[in-house]
């Protein structure tokens, strides 16, 4: 059988303090040019272990997953690469038990290897169903699982998970964690380290619900559900796990329900390790993929340190496109998320699409820059985290564009364009906010543009400690005129604490604000000062409701500096009102 030429594209460094540097020359992120697939082949295609000449046939149907595998545990002992020929190769799930068989292909304690496709016409695809023989309930299941597996390349080729049944959230396309110890041989686990999924696109739709379905837990309490496809026996609806879906039939004594299946999904790429063993996720790369996934594009659960994802694009997710969600022990840390097109999709839950997530550490350490998205980025326990030149427009829901939540400090947002369009609900462009009795410290907020279409405050931030507003362009044309402000923060009486070293210098507000600037809240301690100086306020009218300056419910300690404003259209009255009276330092100009 001859082997056929299979595209490759080697991994390509990138040095992230002049990627940073060109993107702020530029405004845009400093993108590694995508290669034509034709350009770099491999050298010797001879030396490639050909997945055909261990039994499988590409397009038949039939179940290729022992072939596959025998193609790669060759290739673990040999060095050579796997070549993946064009065409469909199906793959079934481990009929083994236990959680060394969650996975249907095994790269195991390898080093250097190597699998590449001939781009989208090479098709890895999971094929059936999730249940195993003998149970009734869908089981975890993996299409490639990477374990202790160091230096590892996959490229140009796709994973289709349309075909999969019965099957629930724990469904992925590409887990990368560690190698439990004894797994392999091995003494003690192995951590993963240095992977890079190049061009490996994913179509793992959200499976279709049948017409008329609806999910069995809703069913009412002690309410029986039939099972003629799944177990047999009847049992109660409330015991049935997962996403599973029901069919009704209203009778004259009573309601049937019927289990009709399990419609879940999982991740297109997952990392995970237990830091707890002394093992971690490290140095992955996930580039130049396009993306359909049912669950998230990149998630990751905890023990992952350096990942990055650069220019890919991805159509469509149920969750996140990039989403840190620790559980148990460790967190996620130092993502470089660049480049990249995230889009919601059709039937999209919910409107955040990028999250940072510390747990009992903060993620730390990331850089979120040139990216397109059309929902919000949403950081939570995250510190030293910059957040530039992306383009988030929110055109439905409340959900703010960035978010800051509990913990962290040293956050920078700078660079950002953030348009909420007419059609989104009332909400914010950034929010800093309170979690239980953490809240973020130490934020810089400058030369953003951001444009309010919808209603909401532009900038929101209670409490806030150490923040730093500075040089942003400010657009209001929401629905309702003169409401809503620019710039807002407060106190939180909740944990006694009030906003403190607050500083709000050379933006440019303009449009339907009620107000520029509003400080409240100050608790009993004292403010630490708060500095309002250079800006310039437009209001697009100036009746008695607007005004530049507002201090509610009490007056910073010192005297806050209120100086070199320009309020426009406002009588010198309204430029500065509130509780600190004349309790202010500075002088302003207008109208």
């Amino acid at each position: 059988m001859s082997t056929p030429s299979i595209p490759f594209a080697i991994r390509t460094p990138i040095v992230l303090a002049p990627a940073m540097a060109a993107m702020a020359c530029s405004g845009s992120p400093a993108a590694e040019p995508k290669r034509d697939l034709s350009e770099v082949v491999i050298a010797d295609p001879s030396t490639c272990v050909d997945p055909r000449d261990h039994g499988a046939v590409p397009n038949d149907g039939l179940d290729d997953r022992a072939a596959l595998q025998a193609a790669i545990d060759l290739a673990k002992v040999s060095g050579r690469p796997v070549c993946l020929a064009p065409g469909r190769f199906d793959i079934q799930m481990n009929p083994g038990a236990g959680n060394q068989n969650i996975e249907s292909l095994r790269i195991w304690n390898t080093d250097g290897f190597t699998m590449v496709g001939a781009g989208s016409r090479s098709v890895l695809a999971f094929k059936g169903s999730g249940i195993s023989p003998g149970t009734t309930v869908p089981r975890d299941w993996w299409l490639l699982g990477l374990r202790g597996a160091r230096n590892t390349h996959l490229g140009h080729f796709e994973i289709d998970g349309a075909a999969r049944f019965d099957t629930d959230e724990q469904t992925h396309a590409i887990q990368l964690t560690h190698l439990p110890a004894g797994f392999d041989g091995n003494p003690s686990p192995i951590s993963t380290r240095g992977t890079t999924l190049e061009h490996v696109d994913f179509f793992d739709p959200h499976l279709p619900r049948p017409a008329g379905s609806v999910p069995c837990g809703e069913a009412p309490a002690g309410q029986m559900c039939q099972r003629p496809n799944h177990g047999g026996t009847p049992i109660l609806c409330a015991q049935i796990p997962g996403y599973s879906r029901c069919s009704v039939t209203n009778g004259p004594a009573a309601s049937t329900w019927t289990l009709l299946g399990f419609f879940g999904g999982g991740d297109c790429v997952r990392l995970a390790a237990e830091e707890t063993l002394g093992v971690r996720v490290a140095d992955t790369t996930v580039e130049g993929s396009r993306a359909t996934c049912d669950r998230s594009f990149v998630a990751l659960q905890r023990g992952v340190d350096g990942y990055r994802v650069v220019n890919n694009t991805v159509d469509a997710v149920d969750d996140t496109a990039v989403d840190e969600e620790p559980t148990g022990e460790g967190t996620a840390r130092r993502a470089y998320i660049v480049g990249n097109t995230f889009h919601r999709g059709g039937g999209r839950k919910a409107g955040i699409l990028l999250t940072m997530s510390g747990n009992t550490e903060d993620s730390t350490e990331n850089v979120i820059s040139g990216n397109l998205l059309d929902g919000s980025i949403s950081a939570y326990n995250t510190s030293n985290t910059i957040f530039a030149f992306n383009t988030i427009t929110i055109a439905e829901d409340n959900t703010t564009n960035i978010q800051l939540i509990k913990r962290g400090s040293g956050n920078r947002i700078f660079g950002n364009t953030l348009v909420r369009e007419a059609t989104a609900a009332a909400g914010n462009a950034i929010l800093v906010r309170l979690h239980n009795s953490g809240f973020p410290s130490d934020v810089i907020i400058s030369d953003n543009v951001i444009r309010m279409r919808s209603d909401g405050n532009a900038i929101q931030a209670e409490p806030a400690v150490g923040l730093v507003v500075d040089g942003n362009i400010i657009e209001g044309s929401g629905p309702t005129a003169d409401t809503f402000s620019a710039f807002v923060t407060r106190g939180s009486e909740s944990v006694g604490t009030g906003s403190q070293r607050i500083t709000f210098t050379g933006n440019q507000v303009r449009g339907r604000f009620r107000r520029m600037f509003i400080e409240g809240q100050f608790m009993t301690q004292v403010n630490h000062a708060t500095v309002i100086t250079g800006n310039i306020f437009e209001p697009a009218t100036t009746g008695s409701t607007i005004s530049g300056v507002v201090f509610e419910s009490g007056c910073p300690t010192p005297a806050p500096i209120v100086d070199g404003n320009v309020f426009r259209g406002l009588p010198a009255a309204r430029h500065v009102e509130g509780a600190c009276g004349a309790g202010w330092i500075g002088q302003n100009s207008g109208p």
